[in-house]
């Protein structure tokens, strides 16, 4: 079994693709301890409180929830309140 580098030139290219119409996409690139930083291109950056990056076999990092008081803000601007349309969040 392989592991996938994240220098991996080719899934940092793939993780960055953005889905048509996104207004946040935040893929685990390059973590910084206190943004998390949305690479749609709306600048929707969020800042992180108590919520740790965590290094995953593939050399992807994700934030780790203690389910308590761990939050990503985002502020609120308009394009991130929902409205009418579908909201998916994986």
């Amino acid at each position: 079994m392989s592991v996938i580098p994240l220098l991996d030139s080719g899934l940092r290219n793939y993780l960055r693709q953005v889905p048509a119409n996104s207004v946040l996409h935040c893929p685990g690139l390059n973590p910084d301890y206190a943004k998390l930083w949305d690479f749609s291109g709306q600048g929707n950056h969020g800042t992180i409180s108590g919520a740790t990056w965590t290094k995953l076999p593939t050399g992807i990092q994700e934030l780790s929830f203690d389910g308590v008081d761990d939050v990503v803000n985002f502020g609120s601007p308009a394009i991130l309140r929902p409205t009418n349309t579908a909201f998916s969040f994986e």
